[in-house]
Parts: C-alpha cells; structure tokens; sequence
C-alpha cells in the first residue's frame, strides 16, 4: 500500500497502430501524437516533444499561481514565451555526414510576462519562488538547462 503523502502513481497506456497516430490513455484522458518531433511547419497534430514543451510550461505556471494563491494573491496574469534548443536534431533522422552526437534538448528558455499588484517586491524572485515546487523542474533540472527572464506587465 502506498502512503499517499509521500507518494503517488499515475498509470498510462500507449498504443500504436502501423500508418496511425499514437495514442496514450489514462483514467481521465486520451492524447494523441503522430511523430516525436517534426520539422513541418505545417503539421497539425502536437508532437511529443510539443506536449513535452507544453507539460513544461503548464508545470511553471500553475507552480508560481499556486504559489501566489498561497501567499500574497497579488498576480492577474501570466503569460511565457519560450524557446527550446535541441542539439543534434538532424541525427534523429539519420541525415548524412551529422555527428555522432544524440538528439537531446539542451536548453529552454522562459520570457514570463507577469501582470501582477506587486509594487515593492521583485517579481523574479517571487516567481522563482513558486517555481521551487514545480515537479517537471525539479525532476528535469540535472538533464536540462532552464534559464528564467521575467518581467512585470
């Protein structure tokens, strides 16, 4: 038996048909994906690694409002711009003369806007301060360079 405050366990099931999309199935939800990363501008479907980016964002976000709703509840708004950096993506597809080296995501950038009542406080730190308790941060911090620019709206 698990003790709840310590720990907690979500079960996923993914399924993949020759020539269709991949789908992942939990208790509650159902998401779709066709690649794991794509250079299609125009492809409509998330990739992995646009569900990857957006798990990242929504992790940041919902650490610093709960944060906030703890604390002073003094933000009105958030909104992140990101960028993500992946190194040796053309070795994913197995492009002629390319290194070596393995596809990863080295780095994310993060411009957070912030509109916010705080006058006197740095909204930086404040923010950094909520984003201790995010678990995609914590879990991926060692892996990923995460680098934070934010600013008060």
């Amino acid at each position: 038996m698990l003790d709840f405050q310590k720990e907690y366990i979500y079960e996923y099931r993914a399924i993949k048909n020759y020539n269709k999309a991949l789908k992942i199935y939990s208790n509650y939800l159902e998401i779709e994906s066709e690649s794991e990363f794509s250079f299609d501008i125009k492809n409509s479907k998330p990739s992995a690694l646009d569900q990857f980016a957006t798990a990242i964002i929504s992790s940041i976000i919902y650490s610093i409002i709960d944060y906030d709703k703890r604390n002073s509840k003094a933000i009105e708004a958030i909104e992140i711009k990101t960028k993500m950096r992946l190194k040796s993506p053309l070795s994913k597809i197995n492009v002629i003369g390319i290194d070596d080296d393995k596809p990863k995501i080295d780095k994310m950038e993060f411009n957070i806007y912030v509109d916010n009542v705080l006058e006197d406080e740095n909204i930086g730190i404040y923010c950094l301060k909520g984003m201790e308790n995010s678990i995609l941060l914590n879990s991926l911090k060692n892996s990923i360079s995460f680098v934070f620019d934010i600013a008060n709206v």
